[in-house]
């Protein structure tokens, strides 16, 4: 049987009155029509209207509910002429009339309806969650545009969240064994420090409720919630003869990015990620670093390696604490909001203090708009491997179920105007290629150094996009994913020797002209994942 001109509800009841049935199975869980409808709309326009290339509501609709196929291989939709074919292998198919393409209410109701029809044949989706089955369709919608581009879910996008713009909390990392919750780091300057808690001690319990019986997430639930609001720890601590109490507020808590640590003459300043804390802890770390080493400290490196990214904001104020003046990047896409430029605001905090930056095949997205800022404009030498190449930015935007739809909505492009996407940075001192040492990556008489200030112009001009001949450029200083010694041991030697530091710049010196375009902010991350405090 096929039904073609109902629609809606009226055609679902009049279908499923239709079809011989087998028992509900027990497993099977309500299935939220409206909200369903809700979510495919609020998410196919969001992509509609943001993504980075033009797509259509039918084209994203057709590819998420064939993502259903990863639930239950047995159902199959096709689009055929102005219908949507079902095939089902308990019932006979269906056929749904087919809303115009750009017809995004349509397009979201015929979704939800297909979901029905297929829940109705399949007792394996009519016991999957709704949340699984959002999953399954974004990803099916998404899977065709580009890898970055994302759905999550509602848990996992409040995990995003905290990670980018912090959480409440007291300021302490665990360690999850049998029976036992222990602090395994306590942070600076937070709630957890001022109370006096220390690395070793044994939690019992949150408020009232005994820890050993629950869950990670439950113990970090239980951590977490409002900022200023109070938490009671009972703690057990070798030293002390009985348990004891603690009452803490929560504060703000940002995930730490910066680690300083002296190296010789150098400051060696380790970024981990980007998130709204970076660039004002980095600035801490700068001042930390001259106040403890005075005369002594000669010059920065600035440690990128296997920094996935984050904040596009927060790299640009990275970028600007080491720039006078000058373009740090721009920001293209479809979208009008897309079209961005970011200048430096006039300052360096270090007043020209040689700096080194360190990058490898890692190192991406935010990462990269530093270490491609601060490459062009001549203000920092790139030592290491061609890093990931992930130039893209991506806007996120909230759902009605409290997730998220992360998508990829412009390019950017360096000061010199090459767009990062696929072909990354190419450091000015490469430390991948087969049988690298300091002495040999440091002679200037080396002819790696006079080749790599003609492919650094070579980069700059380059809007190659065909994979073999990114992969011919790529392949002069191929990506490493290792953080290696040679790299700190070149960065120590560039800032110890100030004339090979200087002639090591100069490759930098092939400039383009800057492309002109408008202004603004707008998030842009990898997933970064980094020890989670509480």
């Amino acid at each position: 049987m096929r039904a073609r001109h109902l629609s809606g509800a009226v055609f679902l009841a009049f279908w499923l009155a239709s079809c011989t049935h087998a028992p509900v199975p027990a497993t099977e869980r309500a299935f939220d029509e409206n909200g369903a409808t809700a979510m495919f709309s609020a998410g196919y326009s969001m992509i509609q209207d943001k993504y980075l290339e033009p797509v259509t509501a039918d084209q994203l609709a057709l590819d998420g509910l064939e993502g259903l196929h990863a639930l239950d291989e047995s159902i199959s939709f096709e689009r055929r002429g102005d219908m949507v074919h079902i095939s089902l292998p308990r019932h006979p198919d269906v056929d749904l009339l087919a809303p115009p393409p750009t017809n995004i209410s349509g397009w979201s109701h015929l979704t939800t309806l297909g979901i029905e029809v297929a829940r109705s044949d399949s007792p394996t989706l009519a016991g999957t969650s709704n949340e699984d089955l959002y999953q399954a369709v974004f990803k099916g919608a998404l899977s065709k545009l580009d890898r970055y581009s994302r759905y999550t879910s509602a848990a996992a996008a409040r995990n995003a969240r905290a990670s980018r713009e912090g959480y409440g909390g007291i300021g302490i990392r665990l360690r999850y064994e049998p029976g036992e919750v222990k602090v395994e780091a306590v942070m600076a300057d937070t709630p957890a420090a001022r109370a006096d808690l220390r690395v070793g001690d044994r939690i019992l319990r949150i408020d009232e409720q005994a820890v050993d019986k629950l869950e990670e997430r439950d113990v970090i639930e239980r951590l977490r919630g409002r900022v200023s609001s109070p938490v009671k720890l009972t703690l057990a601590r070798d030293e002390s003869p009985a348990p004891f109490e603690v009452a803490i507020n929560r504060a703000l808590i940002f995930n730490p990015t910066v680690e300083y640590e002296p190296q010789g003459d150098a400051a060696v300043i380790k970024l981990s990620s980007f998130n709204q804390s970076t660039s004002r802890n980095l600035t801490r770390a700068i001042d930390k670093a001259r106040r403890e080493m005075g005369p002594q400290m000669k010059g920065i490196v600035l440690d990128m390696r296997d920094n996935p990214g984050g904040l596009l904001d927060q790299a640009v104020a990275v970028s600007d604490l080491f720039l006078a003046s000058g373009r740090i990047v721009s920001t293209r896409g479809r979208h009008p909001d897309s079209l961005q430029v970011y200048d430096a605001t006039g300052r360096d905090v270090t007043n020209g203090m040689p700096l080194v930056v360190l990058v490898n095949g890692q190192s991406a997205s935010a990462a990269e708009i530093v270490a491609a800022a601060l490459q062009d404009r001549g203000r920092a030498v790139v030592v290491g491997s061609n890093s990931f190449g992930k130039g893209t930015v991506q806007n996120i935007s909230r759902l009605p179920n409290n997730g998220e739809m992360v998508l990829t909505w412009s390019r950017f492009h360096a000061p010199s105007g090459y767009a990062i996407a696929s072909l990354g940075i190419l450091p000015n001192v490469c430390t991948s290629l087969p049988g690298a040492t300091a002495d040999s990556a440091l002679d200037p008489l080396n002819p790696q150094w006079a080749k790599t200030s003609i492919l650094l112009s070579s980069w700059r001009i380059s809007q190659v996009r065909d994979e073999k001949q990114l992969d011919t450029l790529r392949d002069n200083c191929p990506r490493s994913k290792d953080s290696q010694p040679l790299d700190l041991t070149v960065a120590e030697r560039l800032i110890d020797e100030p004339a090979l530091y200087r002639r090591a710049l100069q490759q930098n010196n092939s400039m383009v002209a800057e492309p002109a375009i408008t202004e603004p902010a707008i998030l842009g991350s990898t997933a970064a994942r980094l020890p989670s405090f509480q």
